[in-house]
């Protein structure tokens, strides 16, 4: 399930820290059943412009923060969301996120666009594609388990061209995700593509189709 800040339920969920800016970018749920016993969860994307939680390594990055609903009676915070991790993510870059899909089994694809060349001190078998004008911009994509606060494919994927690229929506199946991105030079143009859900490779059964 995915919400609108202001569909967030009663009482005021608060994200900030002192000397950073906090954009949020999208908010989703999951519930968790153990022993006919349920856990709800919220989980917030947002972009930060400093460090948040744990390293910061470039300009913009943005964190996961994942909050539980107290479900004890006999609690002071009973029926309120309370801060189960927040964890920073990003490249030696600035990393702007668009937005994000939830697949409603506690994972989350982050995607947008970064300048960076490497995702959280990382090495990756990719590099980025390279831009016009020296601004090496390219789309990324994330898949996050916000259960452990963690990244579920080995590294994250640069998504471009030899142009300025970035993701501006994205699908996800069961075993493939849908990505629309743009590309821009002189003109701007669109195409679609797909990934891997599983580990975020290539599909080798699809071709990049433009939109013109």
């Amino acid at each position: 399930t995915e919400y609108k800040l202001s569909d967030i339920p009663s009482g005021s969920l608060v994200i900030g820290k002192q000397g950073v800016q906090v954009e949020p970018v999208a908010i989703g749920s999951y519930n968790i059943v153990s022993n006919d016993v349920g856990a709800n969860f919220l989980t917030v994307i947002a972009n930060v412009d400093g460090l948040f939680s744990d390293v910061h390594r470039g300009g913009g990055d943005f964190i996961v923060a994942v909050y539980k609903l107290d479900n004890d009676q006999n609690s002071g915070t009973f029926g309120l969301y309370i801060q189960d991790s927040v964890k920073q993510y990003g490249s030696d870059g600035d990393d702007i996120v668009a937005g994000a899909e939830f697949d409603g089994q506690g994972g989350v694809y982050v995607f947008g666009q970064t300048n960076g060349l490497r995702f959280d001190g990382i090495p990756s078998s990719e590099e980025n594609h390279g831009g016009v004008n020296g601004e090496r911009l390219d789309g990324f994509v994330y898949k996050i388990d916000t259960i452990t606060n963690s990244r579920l494919w080995e590294s994250p994927r640069f998504i471009g061209t030899d142009e300025n690229d970035g993701v501006l929506a994205l699908y996800a199946g069961r075993s493939e995700l849908v990505f629309l991105a743009d590309k821009t030079n002189v003109d701007t143009d669109i195409f679609l593509d797909k990934l891997s859900s599983v580990d975020g490779k290539d599909l080798k059964d699809f071709d990049e189709i433009s939109i013109s």
